[in-house]
């Protein structure tokens, strides 16, 4: 919205401007008034008369009105942006050092001993002085020869907490399903790209520079979820692994980092998080809405969960004037994505 009040803006002043100078241009050069209604209706008796009106006079009244639409149009483009910053992303990409393999040192090579020749008889070694200490006048004590000395050794046993899995890799149906669901709402899914370690198993693009990223998690049984000091969930089926919200939002923080740094600040671009579970159900859903909803990342217990929210929540059609700008933004979505997968 703050967008299109700013074009409208820009419009407006665009227009103002053009007519001040048109003006100016017009009652030095002719001495004629845009404004005045008179000049109008003179300059409208004067050629349906005799009396010649130079051509220039109707040039420059062309090239003013031809100029207005123009600029309207420049200032309506509001991905011009979006297409030099991506050219800048791909030049870091291109432009990326690649590892060069340090040269290790060479070894100098010691030159080959020379041959010694053996001795006619073996080298006796040579005697070891030890010097004379006064004797010990204390007699040794005496210990039977069936005594023994034991000696107890104290083992602290440490109790080591068990890692978590990581993710519990869904199956590969319901992720096909997944992204189908988002493409029949009428989004673009895109190649996923490795973003910080975790592979997004849906990927989409929208109008309104909508960016759908989400995993599928595979664990089953009834779930535990624990997001914010622990961020582990546990399975009364799989045990404890880790949670997969949690991977959505790193995977969020990264690209959102991205888009500062290489858009302008008036470009907003709308991370849509979530996760589905497969095969399970999350028992305490309703406990951590607001945790996840904060995070931005929502949760659905099943697919058929999603297909109900993705069809209540449609992808809106592109308008004709549009599409550039959408194409556009696509591209820069890709050119995003090769830059991630660059850094593995």
């Amino acid at each position: 919205m703050k967008r299109h009040i700013d074009i409208f803006l820009l419009g407006t002043l665009w227009t103002l401007a053009l007519l001040l100078a048109a003006s100016f241009w017009f009652d030095t050069k002719f001495g004629f008034n845009i404004f005045l209604k008179s000049h109008w209706q003179y300059l409208a008796s004067v050629q349906t008369g005799t009396d010649p009106v130079t051509s220039w006079f109707y040039i420059s009244l062309v090239i003013w009105v031809l100029m207005l639409p123009l600029g309207l149009y420049l200032i309506s483009r509001p991905y011009r942006r979006i297409r030099l910053k991506n050219e800048k992303l791909k030049s870091e990409i291109a432009n990326k050092p690649q590892a060069i393999p340090t040269a290790q040192p060479s070894t100098p090579i010691a030159p080959a001993p020379k041959p010694v020749a053996a001795p006619s008889a073996p080298a006796r070694p040579p005697q070891l002085k030890v010097p004379a200490y006064q004797k010990n006048t204390t007699p040794a004590p005496k210990y039977s020869e069936h005594a023994t000395i034991e000696v107890k050794q104290e083992t602290k046993k440490t109790s080591i907490p068990p890692v978590p899995r990581s993710l519990i890799e869904p199956n590969p149906e319901s992720v096909t399903m997944v992204q189908k669901i988002i493409s029949d709402a009428g989004f673009i899914v895109k190649n996923a790209p490795n973003i910080g370690g975790t592979r997004a198993d849906a990927l989409a693009i929208g109008a309104d520079e909508i960016l759908i990223v989400g995993l599928v998690c595979g664990a089953r049984g009834n779930i535990i979820a624990s997001d914010g000091a622990s961020s582990t969930w546990k399975s009364d089926t799989d045990g404890e692994f880790e949670s997969p919200v949690k991977r959505v939002l790193g995977m969020i923080e990264r690209m959102r980092a991205l888009f500062i740094e290489t858009l302008d600040a008036d470009i907003k671009i709308t991370i849509r998080g979530f996760v589905v579970i497969d095969n399970g159900v999350v028992e305490n859903k309703d406990d951590m809405e607001k945790i996840w909803n904060a995070f931005g990342v929502r949760v659905f217990n099943s697919v058929e969960h999603f297909r109900e929210f993705m069809s209540g929540n449609m992808n809106r059609a592109l308008a004709g004037t549009e599409s550039e700008d959408f194409d556009a933004y696509s591209e820069y979505i890709d050119t995003v994505g090769e830059y991630f997968n660059s850094q593995k």
